[in-house]
């Protein structure tokens, strides 16, 4: 018997009946083009996700909550320019040591409190500027020096697809998140 494969109690995701149903990021755009979709009811959907599927994955350092939502999807505390980017309206993701305006960064580690960043980082910059609608940020290794997200102080980011495994590289916590479902990317 193979002992490596996952069975159905290993196996977490957090696809549901909802605004992103199983598409990507492309079709996701090409139906808000279309109005048949709008960026709240994605942001709405992606956050349902991550608070169904994290406490089993442990793939997130920091997630805004509901009300921090604003009609359009975007969250209060950080404007994001319209813009006639083909990805404008998709939710995702930051790894944790992104810096971006209004959220915490720990470089996934306990070394230093989390500092609320006053601006965007480069990376961060560029991503906003394309309207993506930025949830949270993702676990990775501490310093992103490891080649498994297992930090010391929290639970190690696992693998949706067979949990008994943890989620490697130094962007485990956002390929979690996008296999589980959470996210298109």
């Amino acid at each position: 018997m193979d002992t490596n494969k996952a069975t159905d109690s290993q196996y977490r995701h957090a696809f549901m009946d909802d605004a992103l149903s199983t598409d990507d990021a492309v079709a996701l755009s090409e139906k808000l083009k279309k109005n048949e979709l709008n960026p709240e009811m994605l942001a709405r959907a992606a956050l349902l996700r991550a608070q169904s599927v994290n406490p089993s994955i442990c793939a997130i350092n920091y997630l805004i909550d509901q009300d921090q939502l604003s009609a359009d999807g975007t969250a209060k505390l950080m404007p994001h320019p319209q813009s006639e980017h083909f990805f404008h309206g998709i939710p995702s993701f930051l790894k944790d040591n992104v810096a971006y305006k209004d959220m915490p960064t720990s470089f996934g580690s306990n070394a230093f409190p989390p500092k609320i960043e006053s601006k965007h980082g480069p990376y961060a910059k560029q991503f906003s500027e394309m309207g993506m609608r930025i949830l949270g940020k993702s676990s990775l290794p501490e310093f992103g020096f490891n080649a498994s997200t297992e930090p010391v102080h929290k639970e190690a980011t696992k693998n949706p697809w067979n949990i008994n495994f943890s989620s490697g590289a130094s962007s485990g916590g956002s390929a979690a998140l996008v296999a589980a479902g959470v996210v298109p990317f």
